[in-house]
């Protein structure tokens, strides 16, 4: 599959839609309780934060808009609208994806979603075993994912993408076979898997040593892992980054733009940006967020000045999680030359058997795509 380099003037948008019924166990994401106060309050404050932003929007190529959260499919698809006509872009051909929760949809509510521009959804499965939905807390029901799936089909959704998890408390071999059998039996397009990671101020953390010794071993772990990938191979599903494989082409725009440093640029509370050499995130406060946009004011929290050689070796360990590698000449020309320390380490991991150089094309070993966290740990600087 070959992937786009991005060219000069690409970019991403992300807006952070926080709004939640019940913020699940293990989430570390910015979110806020689902009131219309606080839905209104944001809107008026995101259309201001587009109005500041329209000289950059102008001179830009929008590839992919994500709307994120939270559960932004709480919001409604008017709002959606007004916020994808604020941007005065014309949405042809570019990849618009929507965040939804099983439980938070209906058939006429999923048509709106279209009708508003929508044109691929991420549904947050997670887990089609039960016992496991609530070891998450999960508000949704076995019964809720077939029916998000189903009527997301009959909305007139082509491109549709599910997020499953692994490593999870009690989780056994058999039980993730019957949910990746479930998965592959629906009209999706998409694959996400994500691994149970326990952040600080969650639930979960909380809970963590209790948690963790429910947790599979390192050993099932890399067995559910390969797992996945064979059933996905099988049901015509190509990996095409270590965690997500689709059918068809239809790998995320927005996704791959992260692994191979678009520009993006973060709309809402708490979301982050980057336009090189700058990298930013908006403040974590509903409240202190409008008030900055009140006073025609970017409400950037934090921001860092990228260094080359920090950013180049930041890059060189994201490129690498796409599966099919990278053009090492087209990657230099964008992000500079390797040093002789930079080269050394690359042939360290050539001989360690994580990487392979083929002509000019770097990329992971099968080995490397289960070690990439020490692959960009001995990168990054």
């Amino acid at each position: 599959m070959q992937i786009p380099t991005p060219i000069s003037g690409d970019l991403s948008l992300y807006f952070h839609l926080p709004f939640c019924q019940k913020k699940c166990d293990y989430c570390h994401f910015f979110v806020l309780p689902n009131k219309a106060s606080f839905k209104e309050q944001l809107l008026k404050s995101l259309l201001i934060e587009i109005e500041l932003r329209s000289s950059l929007l102008e001179r830009s190529k929008i590839k992919s808009i994500y709307f994120g959260g939270g559960t932004p499919a709480l919001v409604g698809p008017q709002y959606i609208e007004t916020l994808l006509k604020a941007l005065k872009i014309p949405l042809y051909n570019i990849e618009v994806t929507l965040e939804l929760n099983p439980e938070n949809h209906s058939l006429e509510l999923l048509k709106g979603y279209r009708d508003a521009g929508i044109n691929r959804l991420s549904i947050g499965v997670q887990s089609f075993d039960p016992s496991l939905l609530k070891k998450l807390g999960r508000s949704h029901s076995v019964k809720d994912i077939h029916l998000a799936l189903d009527n997301a089909s009959q909305a007139g959704f082509t491109n549709i993408s599910i997020d499953l998890m692994y490593d999870l408390p009690n989780q056994s071999l058999l039980l993730w076979k019957r949910t990746l059998e479930k998965a592959v039996s629906y009209p999706i397009t998409h694959l996400s898997l994500y691994n149970l990671s326990i952040e600080k101020e969650t639930v979960f953390y909380k809970h963590r040593n209790q948690i963790k010794a429910e947790m599979p071993g390192e050993e099932l772990s890399l067995t559910l892992f390969n797992e996945a990938c064979t059933t996905f191979k099988k049901s015509g599903f190509e990996p095409y980054e270590i965690s997500a494989f689709c059918k068809d082409g239809a790998y995320s725009r927005h996704n791959v733009g992260y692994w191979l440093q678009r520009p993006h640029l973060g709309f809402g509370p708490s979301a982050f940006s980057l336009l090189q050499p700058k990298r930013f995130q908006n403040v974590k406060n509903l409240k202190r967020y409008s008030e900055l946009l009140d006073q025609k004011t970017l409400p950037i929290d934090f921001q860092e000045e990228l260094k080359p050689e920090a950013f180049l070796r930041e890059s060189l360990a994201l490129h690498l999680r796409l599966l099919n590698g990278f053009d090492l000449s087209l990657f230099q020309k964008r992000f500079g030359a390797f040093t002789n320390e930079l080269s050394d380490v690359l042939e360290l991991l050539i001989e360690r058997g994580w990487i392979k150089r083929e002509q000019n094309t770097l990329s992971l070993t099968e080995d490397g795509i289960l070690y990439h966290d020490s692959v960009a740990s001995e990168l990054v600087c």
